[in-house]
């Protein structure tokens, strides 16, 4: 069996000029540093994210998902050129209100996670065009989702816990307050 990256360490916030690093399908400790994203998905059981992680401040693409994060550190919202978060397939259960100051984030990647409440700074990600919240536990989306008026598809089936589906008004009603987005 291979070693699996659990955590990353808080100096990765020195890194300021990061263009890429992959560390999946990787032993942890090789890294290959030359691009805009951060690749730390599939076969790593990452659990938290250092706080030095805001420090990135030049990544446009951050792949988080197939970890055991139940956790973002605010300074993720320091992220201010991240244009795609993928965070799918993990256990956050909240996210922090500074996902608000994503302002360039669109697309955004949620599905298959523990979420029970989205907070309703979501609305702050103006440039948003994809929001994936498919298998969730969530009760209710913010009413703040309405002013995401670039959003052009929101996936929700299985969003609300213990239901597969919308209800019809439950999507005319989401139809209404997003009307140039499909509901998938």
């Amino acid at each position: 069996m291979r070693p699996v990256l659990r955590t990353l360490p808080k100096e990765i916030g020195q890194l300021r000029n990061l263009r890429i690093l992959d560390l999946s399908d990787v032993i942890p400790g090789y890294y290959v540093a030359m691009g805009l994203s951060l690749k730390l998905d599939s076969f790593n059981q990452l659990r938290t994210l250092p706080k030095e992680i805001g420090q990135l401040v030049n990544l446009e693409v951050l792949y988080l998902h197939n970890n055991q994060l139940r956790t973002l550190p605010k300074e993720i919202g320091q992220l201010v050129n991240l244009e795609v978060l993928y965070l799918h397939n993990n256990q956050l259960r909240t996210l922090p209100k500074e996902i608000g100051q994503l302002v360039n984030l669109e697309v955004l990647y949620l599905h298959n996670n523990q979420l029970r409440t989205l907070p309703k700074e979501i609305g702050q990600l103006r440039n948003l065009k994809t929001l994936h919240l498919l298998n969730n536990r969530l009760r209710t989306l913010p009413k703040e989702i309405r002013q995401l008026q670039n959003l052009r598809t929101l996936y929700l089936t299985g969003y609300l816990s213990n239901r597969n589906k919308l209800s019809s008004q439950e999507e005319r009603e989401i139809q209404e307050l997003l009307p140039k987005c499909a509901i998938k």
